[in-house]
């Protein structure tokens, strides 16, 4: 059968090798309409000889469209720039810009505001050119980064927000017209009983190995309303998909490809008792195999359902992410996380208690919260270098968004001078005199000074076959050691989708 789609993307880093979900639950709800999809997650790695070839491969008349999800695919100013340089270079081989005398043994640290769009106007529209079809550009960076619309073009479709309810349309709409034109009212709206029934669907031309974690989809927007989340859906509970629509995924998957371990997809994993209990018991209570998983977990609701502590263990979770973001009572009640530090300690050390070494945890930490002096944030980084209540911290600076344009703001975003902040030139600053510039540079000395191996950097490491132990108690070389072979497993993934 005959290519009908091709999206690519990329996983920001060369330090990550997990799959995308957009790009994906993007190709299994067109295979589901009959459409012949194939995904590339790690589509950075081609130069201009290596998309010829991709597009040699794959360009034939019933080719309607080629997407690119932007969501993740960005990179260091640096590693753009390398890529650039190789892309127009004639001698380059196809995967040839990884060179591993210059870059393969650094540590690469990705910031924020030192990442840039991969690609630009003319790279879009060559791919364009070669393909023979129009360019689809999806993901959030549409409605995160202000810099994107320089990226429209004749040839480019802009298609932001949730594609469930419009992606048949936009393929249909391309086939027949190469156009589309988007005359939706909110572009993240979607239907929640549709959404729990869908799986997703991978094949084998996802060239997916044993030991490698999926993606596995629960569900989108949280029970909570923390004054700095800037996430869609947010308030909302007990919406997670189906179990049987979860349990037949997870099935499937172990018997075609022998999958044991997921990125759980999930805003906030525990945000209910009767959702934790019900997925244990209908979905991973009923696996004939123990499934690993990650993802994110309140901290303040295991102190509530302290049950949860060990239904979560039992269902599978092996590394997690509390974000606990402070330890001052102050600055937690205003943000909504109120638990306070006598009881996030106590809670902490249950844990400890119950899970020993069968869970890796690492705490997220926001530097910046309303009426908490940078003094505070380094007497929890000192605090956190003496206890073993976490397995790795990390340390992210408070942004608040100005644009009031923008779909996505949090309640500080809309209400920041309540909050004690005005802005100046160089970011905002708060009454109490500590800046967006101290947040910032106390998080860069942070991860210098200790780095630490995240819970989705350990599911990446989990599917290049690193094992649990090796990951717990050995952080301190694991991701060196395993570096090359994470640039290896992304190279021997795209020779397999050329050839």
């Amino acid at each position: 059968m005959f290519t009908n789609v091709l999206i690519f993307t990329d996983t920001g880093s060369l330090n990550d090798i997990f799959r995308p979900a957009g790009a994906y639950k993007a190709a299994s709800i067109l295979r589901s309409l009959g459409y012949e999809t194939h995904v590339n997650f790690l589509c950075t790695e081609y130069t201009r000889k290596g998309w010829l070839e991709v597009a040699k491969k794959y360009k034939n008349k019933n080719l309607i469209w080629v997407g690119f999800s932007t969501t993740f695919l960005t990179m260091d100013s640096k590693i753009h720039d390398a890529w650039k340089l190789e892309f127009e270079n004639p001698k380059s081989n196809f995967i040839d810009f990884l060179k591993l005398s210059n870059i393969g043994n650094k540590e690469l640290i990705i910031s924020r505001d030192k990442e840039r769009i991969v690609y630009d106007v003319k790279l879009l529209e060559f791919f364009s050119d070669i393909f023979g079809v129009p360019i689809v550009l999806a993901g959030t960076q549409l409605t995160r980064n202000s810099e994107i619309e320089r990226l429209r073009s004749k040839k480019v479709i802009f298609f932001p927000g949730y594609g469930e309810e419009k992606l048949k349309e936009l393929t249909e709409s391309i086939r027949e017209t190469s156009q589309w034109t988007d005359n939706r009212k909110n572009v993240y709206e979607f239907d929640r009983e549709k959404f729990r029934r869908q799986g997703f669907i991978w094949t084998t031309n996802d060239n997916i190995r044993k030991e490698e974690w999926l993606p596995l989809e629960i569900n989108r927007g949280c029970a909570f309303k923390c004054a700095y989340c800037t996430y869609d859906h947010i308030g909302q509970r007990d919406h997670y998909k189906l179990p049987e629509t979860l349990l037949s995924e997870i099935i499937d998957n172990n018997s075609r490809f022998g999958t044991e371990g997921y990125f759980v997809l999930d805003d906030l994993y525990n945000d209910s008792q009767e959702k934790v209990l019900d997925l244990y018991n209908n979905v991973f209570k009923k696996l004939n195999f123990q499934a690993e998983w990650n993802s994110y977990i309140r901290l303040d609701l295991l102190w509530r359902f302290p049950d949860q502590i060990s239904i979560l263990r039992n269902s599978g979770l092996r590394a997690l992410a509390f974000g606990i973001e402070t330890l001052s009572d102050q600055a937690g009640k205003l943000v909504g996380k109120g638990l306070g530090k006598q009881r996030i300690i106590q809670t902490l050390k249950k844990t400890n208690d119950e899970w020993k070494d069968e869970i890796f945890k690492t705490g997220l930490w926001i530097a910046g919260l309303p009426y908490e002096p940078k003094e505070s944030w380094q007497d929890t980084f000192d605090q956190q270098a003496q206890w073993d209540y976490t397995h790795g911290d990390s340390w992210q600076p408070l942004y608040i968004n100005k644009n009031t344009k923008s779909l996505h703001r949090s309640t500080i975003d809309q209400n920041y001078e309540k909050f004690g902040y005005v802005f100046d030139d160089d970011g905002w600053k708060h009454e109490m005199g500590y800046t967006e510039q101290d947040a910032k540079m106390f998080c860069e000395v942070s991860r210098i000074q200790k780095p630490s191996i995240g819970h989705f950097e350990y599911g990446n490491l989990r599917s290049i076959g690193c094992s649990h132990n090796d990951i717990m108690h050995n952080q301190d070389n694991i991701k060196k050691k395993n570096f090359i072979k994470k640039l290896f497993f992304r190279r021997r993934f795209n020779k397999n989708f050329i050839y």
